[in-house]
Protein backbone atom coordinates (compact mmCIF):
# COMPACT_ATOMS: atom_id res chain seq x y z
CA UNK A 1 0.00 0.00 0.00
CA UNK A 2 2.79 2.18 1.00
CA UNK A 3 4.23 1.86 -2.34
CA UNK A 4 1.06 2.56 -3.95
CA UNK A 5 1.31 5.76 -2.30
CA UNK A 6 4.54 6.72 -3.52
CA UNK A 7 4.10 6.18 -6.44
CA UNK A 8 0.94 8.33 -6.75
CA UNK A 9 2.90 11.06 -5.09
CA UNK A 10 5.95 10.66 -7.64
CA UNK A 11 3.04 11.01 -10.61
CA UNK A 12 1.79 14.28 -8.80
CA UNK A 13 4.87 16.20 -7.97
CA UNK A 14 6.72 14.85 -11.72
CA UNK A 15 3.45 15.42 -13.82
CA UNK A 16 0.91 18.15 -12.83
CA UNK A 17 3.14 20.54 -11.85
CA UNK A 18 4.40 21.98 -14.96
CA UNK A 19 0.78 21.71 -16.51
CA UNK A 20 -0.20 24.01 -14.18
CA UNK A 21 2.18 26.43 -14.80
CA UNK A 22 3.77 26.23 -10.75
CA UNK A 23 7.81 25.56 -10.60
CA UNK A 24 8.12 21.80 -9.71
CA UNK A 25 11.69 22.64 -8.72
CA UNK A 26 11.61 22.39 -4.87
CA UNK A 27 14.65 24.11 -2.96
CA UNK A 28 16.53 22.15 -0.43
CA UNK A 29 15.04 23.91 2.33
CA UNK A 30 11.43 23.26 1.54
CA UNK A 31 12.56 19.09 1.31
CA UNK A 32 14.54 19.38 4.46
CA UNK A 33 11.11 20.91 5.58
CA UNK A 34 9.14 18.08 4.47
CA UNK A 35 11.28 15.34 5.43
CA UNK A 36 11.57 16.93 9.07
CA UNK A 37 7.75 17.50 9.27
CA UNK A 38 5.23 15.78 11.60
CA UNK A 39 2.28 16.01 9.18
CA UNK A 40 2.03 12.71 6.75
CA UNK A 41 1.46 14.05 3.50
CA UNK A 42 4.51 16.33 3.91
CA UNK A 43 7.25 12.88 5.03
CA UNK A 44 5.13 11.31 2.28
CA UNK A 45 6.00 13.89 -0.47
CA UNK A 46 9.54 13.93 0.66
CA UNK A 47 9.71 9.57 0.45
CA UNK A 48 8.37 10.60 -3.07
CA UNK A 49 10.74 12.85 -4.24
CA UNK A 50 14.33 11.58 -3.20
CA UNK A 51 12.57 8.19 -4.32
CA UNK A 52 12.61 9.67 -7.97
CA UNK A 53 16.13 11.81 -7.99
CA UNK A 54 17.38 8.51 -6.40
CA UNK A 55 15.73 6.19 -9.49
CA UNK A 56 16.96 8.73 -12.08
CA UNK A 57 20.57 8.48 -9.83
CA UNK A 58 20.92 4.77 -10.37
CA UNK A 59 19.11 4.98 -13.65
CA UNK A 60 16.19 2.84 -12.97
CA UNK A 61 12.84 2.81 -14.03
CA UNK A 62 11.15 1.54 -10.26
CA UNK A 63 11.42 2.82 -6.94
CA UNK A 64 13.88 0.92 -5.05
CA UNK A 65 12.84 -1.44 -1.98
CA UNK A 66 12.02 0.14 1.48
CA UNK A 67 14.78 -1.18 2.86
CA UNK A 68 16.97 0.43 0.73
CA UNK A 69 15.02 3.85 0.49
CA UNK A 70 15.18 3.92 4.85
CA UNK A 71 18.93 4.43 3.73
CA UNK A 72 19.14 6.81 1.24
CA UNK A 73 16.31 8.64 3.26
CA UNK A 74 18.87 8.97 6.27
CA UNK A 75 21.60 9.78 3.54
CA UNK A 76 19.80 12.95 1.76
CA UNK A 77 18.63 14.08 5.11
CA UNK A 78 22.38 14.07 6.84
CA UNK A 79 23.53 15.86 3.90
CA UNK A 80 20.62 18.74 3.10
CA UNK A 81 21.09 18.78 7.28
CA UNK A 82 25.10 19.38 7.14
CA UNK A 83 24.98 21.64 3.97
CA UNK A 84 22.87 24.46 5.15
CA UNK A 85 24.47 26.74 3.27
CA UNK A 86 23.08 25.65 -0.30
CA UNK A 87 19.81 24.77 0.95
CA UNK A 88 18.33 27.88 -1.58
CA UNK A 89 19.91 25.36 -4.17
CA UNK A 90 17.16 23.21 -6.16
CA UNK A 91 16.89 19.39 -3.96
CA UNK A 92 17.83 17.68 -7.07
CA UNK A 93 20.69 18.53 -7.64
CA UNK A 94 21.50 18.52 -3.64
CA UNK A 95 20.42 14.57 -3.94
CA UNK A 96 22.34 13.76 -6.34
CA UNK A 97 25.62 15.29 -4.64
CA UNK A 98 24.79 13.38 -1.82
CA UNK A 99 24.33 9.85 -3.58
CA UNK A 100 27.56 10.56 -5.18
CA UNK A 101 29.33 10.63 -2.33
CA UNK A 102 27.32 7.52 -0.20
CA UNK A 103 26.93 6.01 -3.54
CA UNK A 104 29.59 6.55 -5.76
CA UNK A 105 28.76 4.93 -9.55
CA UNK A 106 31.49 1.63 -10.33
CA UNK A 107 33.04 2.74 -13.46
CA UNK A 108 33.35 0.02 -16.09
CA UNK A 109 37.24 -0.43 -17.14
Amino acid sequence: MRRCAVIAILLLCFCSLPSTGQNPEVTGSELLHKMESKIRSDKDYALGYVSAVYASYLGTPGIPPDTEMKKVLKTAHKYLKHNREKLDQPAAPLLNQAFEQAYPKKTKS
